[in-house]
C-alpha cells in the first residue's frame, strides 16, 4: 500500500491503530470477508501525516463537527489516533519520503516516527530533503535533491527489491 499526505496518515493508521482491532458494532456479523488478513505486505508513506496535533483542518476532514466541539474531544481524539503513540508495525518494510520544509506536516511528527522505525524495523529506507515542501514529489528542485530520479522510481526499486 502506498498513500501520500492524508492517505499517508490512512496507511499508517491502519498499520499502526486499526490491524487485528475488531472496531464493529456490536451487532454486527462477521462473514468470510472479514476473514481476510488486514495486514500490509509494505507501506509507502508520502509525505505523511502521524498526528492530528495542530492539524485542525485534517481533524475537519477525518470527524464530525460534533465530534471535535470541546477541547476535551479533540485532545482525546488526537491521543487515540497518534499513530507514532501506537507504533506496532515493526514488521512491516516501510518507505517514507518527506520535506524539512513542508507546511502542512510538521516534520517533527515525521521525525518522531522515524525514530520508533529506526529502532525496530531494518527493512526501511527514508528519503528526506532538507528544502522541500509538501508535495516535493512534484517539484524540479526535489528531484536534484533525490537523484535524477524522481522519489516515485526511488519507492517502485525499493517495492521491487522488498519484495522480490
Amino acid at each position: 500500500a502506498i498513500g501520500f499526505s492524508g492517505g499517508g496518515y490512512e496507511i499508517a493508521g491502519l498499520m499502526n491503530i486499526l490491524h487485528n482491532q475488531n472496531r464493529f458494532p456490536e451487532d454486527y456479523a462477521p462473514d468470510e470477508v472479514d476473514a481476510v488478513s488486514d495486514k500490509l505486505e509494505t507501506a509507502g508513506l508520502i509525505y505523511p501525516a502521524f498526528s492530528f496535533e495542530g492539524l485542525m483542518p485534517m481533524m475537519n476532514s477525518c470527524f464530525r463537527r460534533e465530534q471535535l466541539e470541546t477541547e476535551t474531544q479533540r485532545k482525546r481524539l488526537t491521543e487515540e489516533y497518534n499513530i507514532t503513540e501506537h507504533f506496532c508495525s515493526a514488521d512491516i518494510p516501510q518507505f517514507l519520503a518527506y520535506g524539512e520544509k513542508d507546511f502542512m506536516i510538521p516534520a517533527s511528527q515525521v521525525r518522531k516516527y522515524i525514530a520508533k522505525l529506526e529502532g525496530t524495523n531494518p527493512a526501511h529506507v527514508i528519503l528526506n530533503s532538507m528544502s522541500s515542501m509538501h508535495g516535493m514529489g512534484m517539484a524540479s528542485h526535489s528531484r536534484k535533491i533525490f537523484g535524477r530520479r524522481h522519489f516515485m522510481h526511488k519507492y517502485l526499486a525499493w517495492y521491487k527489491k522488498t519484495t522480490a
